[in-house]
């Protein structure tokens, strides 16, 4: 028999409930097109969220360091367009695999994804043998609200400016 407390408990925190779902963060899928802004230009992209990584990261080839004004920055090539941006850091990414961690540049790019605008850091890495040329890790991620693993393509982007 359920005691007339636990009732009164109960009744008390059904409005709680319902204003928790009225606030709560937009929903994404697990898979979402992105629009990725660098200092030259932006691009839509297909984008996996993904709670089991770390850091996001994007792909890039022929990845190369050179020396600006003093600063370190890196050029990448995306598809066939070659870019250049300044480099965030250097980061170790460990192999879900067992092999040996591997060591990636980052770089801050603006991303804008439903009508959520954000500065990321992306680990540049060779992903031609991935599903998707952009992977949203934990730190995009929690910056996002709540992914449903059951959906995809949830909102187009569409910022005005990144904040």
């Amino acid at each position: 028999m359920i005691r007339r407390w636990a009732l009164a408990a109960l009744a008390a925190l059904l409005p709680l409930a319902t204003l928790a779902q009225e606030s709560c963060p937009p929903r994404y899928g697990w898979l979402e097109r992105v629009r990725i802004e660098t200092l030259a230009r932006w691009m839509e992209v297909e984008a996996k969220l993904d709670t089991g990584a770390d850091i996001s990261s994007l792909h890039a080839a022929d990845v190369e360091l050179f020396e600006r004004e003093g600063q370190n920055w890196l050029r990448f090539r995306i598809n066939d367009e070659v870019l250049e941006q300044p480099v965030a850091r250097r980061v170790r990414i460990r192999q879900k695999n067992g092999a040996e961690p591997q060591e990636r540049w980052v770089v801050t790019l603006d991303l804008c994804i439903g009508q959520t605008a954000l500065q990321a850091d992306f680990s540049l890495a060779d992903r031609s043998g991935f599903s998707t040329p952009v992977l949203l890790g934990r730190d995009v991620l929690e910056r996002l609200g709540a992914v449903d693993p059951g959906q995809r393509y949830t909102a187009e982007p569409n910022c005005a400016a990144v904040q």
